[in-house]
């Protein structure tokens, strides 16, 4: 007995090593390979037995037979074990096979099986094959587009039609509840009907008209559209478009993907500025992702209210996405693009009640903007601590950030011009801070568009703004600091060749204006009738500090007066600052002057003056100059 356990055990585990990939065939000679192991194992331990003791009973050469038997049992036992093996693993081979015709093509899907879209669900659900054996239970995807369960234990006819009677359909795969809906099917019955915890799947190509606005209201519910059209215009049921309205999220854990919206069966797109073809209500973490807009709507996407809301990876032609209304708070917008949108591309209104309802924490981030009529994108009102990060922006009308609310974070985004702009980057003093951003701009002579501008308070709070490390290449104005601005710091940024002013301090009413560390360089010639580096007009009790302004030689013979620092300013301190005149002689060499005004109180000291840059103390009502290189 021990001896046919021993072969038994080394069958079995011969069986068990073999790799789920192997076909029946390899696994039937493995299992002979086994076999042979077990029964050489089984003939050694006969031969090395001690021979018959000669008195031995009758009862001795009873057990004497039925040890000599063992081995021939041994042998017996491990054949049985291969068969049966090779039955069980010819059976597993020829369930994986599966025809690919029959498998609805999703992209990235193992060929045979259909993607599962919940994310708690098991990665694939089986394909229906012919001639392969199924246990009575188990559940696959149909050729008839369903989820289906074996009925009784049996192996697959040739073709699904004559195998039907076998399976039952099932609302559910593997404890989630499933919905096929195909083309031509009510949409919205399924999807308004749909229970928690479940996923839509709709037919690959299809094309859905929906009337009215259809409501997602059950949670955790996913609808993968798998690229299905969703289009403006009379219902299965008759109904009305309603503010190009096509879904509703208004549960929690919501996902829609893959979706094409649009283009419109017909007639005229809505003009109600709450036109949006899918609409956020209430609710948490509700998602839509990968889908594409078409529809020409003023909207392609508005979240009214809720929390967590996540608008991933969507493609909008010629509409906007709006992402914060009515105290909406930590809306996630990521890797979308936003082309030709009639108006501004994205939009954070921040419109709750003045006070008492903020739109907070929201995240903007890594979305690519392209020729918005208006703005790229616009964080204004009751907005608190937008972050608004990575976005490429391209040939915005007007303003392509315009960061407006309490606290923004905008950093690290591209701005490009070829057009006629108002500014790269707008900002109040409502403690925002503006850094890491490159604006350049490629316009006619002709524009008066600024890289930055900081304006004064928008809306609630005054806690001033930061402006640093941001990189502006060939702006009108280059960073401008505007009437009502009380507390700013501007620090290490890089303007080249402003066509008529790199840094402007004018803020009226300062109380705390720092300008220091910043690169302003001038490589061509002017074209204006002046043109300045650093200018402090109406900014009472302003330092201006460490900053570097350098001329190249080809930036002489132009027509303007060249002011690498001009002083309009009471009270304003001038320190540490080096001008290089890059060694012009032409008539318009960088002076540092006061440009005609006639300041008090100037404290002007320790600057460095090089290669024809020197400065004109005239007009300014005795200066303190001292330990300045250069000069006089």
């Amino acid at each position: 007995m021990l001896v046919d356990a021993v072969i038994w055990l080394v069958a079995i585990y011969g069986a068990i090593r073999l790799r789920p990939s192997l076909t029946a065939t390899s696994a039937f000679v493995a299992g002979i390979v086994a076999v042979f192991i077990a029964v050489r194992f089984a003939d050694r331990s006969r031969h090395s037995r001690p021979a018959r003791s000669a008195d031995a009973g009758a009862g001795d050469d009873k057990a004497h037979v039925s040890q000599e038997q063992g081995p021939l049992l041994g042998r017996k036992s491990a054949l049985m074990m291969l068969v049966t093996s090779g039955v069980v693993i010819a059976s597993a081979a020829a369930a994986r096979k599966v025809t690919p015709a029959t498998v609805p093509a999703t992209a990235g899907a193992t060929p045979g099986l259909v993607a599962e879209t919940a994310r708690d669900w098991p990665s694939y659900i089986p394909v229906w094959a012919p001639a392969t054996a199924y246990r009575r239970g188990q559940q696959v995807y149909s050729p008839n587009k369903a989820v289906v369960s074996a009925n009784v234990s049996h192996t697959s006819s040739a073709v699904h039609a004559t195998d039907k009677a076998n399976w039952t359909p099932t609302a559910a795969y593997a404890g989630k509840a499933t919905v096929f809906v195909m083309a031509g099917s009510n949409l919205r019955a399924a999807l308004e009907a749909a229970p928690a915890n479940s996923t839509v799947i709709l037919e690959k190509g299809a094309t859905f008209d929906i009337g009215s606005p259809i409501v997602l209201r059950a949670s955790r519910l996913v609808v993968d559209a798998q690229g299905a059209t969703l289009r403006i215009g009379a219902g299965p049921t008759g109904e009305t478009a309603t503010l190009d309205r096509m879904l509703t999220f208004a549960g929690t854990d919501q996902r829609v993907e893959n979706a094409v919206f649009g283009p419109r069966k017909g007639g005229a797109r809505s003009t109600d500025l709450e036109s949006v073809n899918v609409r956020f209500e209430g609710g948490a973490r509700n998602e839509i992702r990968d889908s594409t807009f078409n529809t020409g709507s003023l909207g392609a996407i508005g979240v009214w209210s809720g929390n967590e809301h996540r608008i991933v990876g969507n493609k909008v032609n010629g509409s906007a996405i709006g992402y914060s209304h009515n105290g909406a708070s930590r809306t996630y917008v990521a890797g979308n693009t936003i082309t030709n949108a009639p108006a501004n591309a994205l939009s954070g209104t921040g419109n709750g009640t003045k006070g008492v309802t903020y739109n907070d924490d929201c995240i903007i981030v890594d979305n690519v903007i392209k020729n918005p009529g208006r703005m790229g994108i616009e964080d204004i009102a009751q907005t608190r601590r937008t972050v608004i990060r990575g976005n490429i922006i391209t040939n915005s009308a007007d303003i392509a950030i315009s960061a407006v609310g309490i606290g923004p974070l905008v950093q690290g985004n591209a701005i490009t011009f070829s057009a006629r702009p108002n500014a790269g980057i707008e900002a109040t003093t409502d403690g925002g801070t503006i850094s890491g951003n490159t604006i350049t701009f490629t316009t006619s002579p002709g524009y008066k568009g600024a890289g930055v501008s900081i304006n004064g308070c928008n809306f609630i709070e005054q806690s001033g703004v930061t402006v640093t490390g941001n990189m502006i290449h060939s702006p009108y104005y280059g960073i401008g600091i505007n009437a009502g601005v009380s507390t700013a710091t501007i620090s290490n940024n890089t303007i080249t060749n402003p066509v008529q002013q790199a840094l402007g301090l004018d803020p009226t009413s300062a109380e705390a204006i720092t300008c220091s560390g910043n690169q302003i360089r001038f490589s061509v010639p002017s074209r204006r009738l002046n043109r300045d580096g650093i200018t402090v007009g109406n900014c009472p009790a302003v330092t201006v500090s460490g900053n570097t302004i350098t001329y190249t030689l080809a930036s002489g013979g132009g027509t303007a007066n060249e002011r690498p620092i001009r002083l309009m300013a009471n009270n304003t301190i001038l320190t540490g600052n080096s001008i290089n005149g890059g060694g012009r002689k032409d008539a318009h060499l960088p002076v540092v002057s006061s440009g005609g005004a006639t300041p008090s109180g100037l404290v002007i000291t320790a600057n460095q003056f090089r290669s024809g840059a020197t400065m004109n103390v005239t007009g300014m009502v005795s200066p303190v100059v001292a330990n300045n290189g250069g000069y006089p």
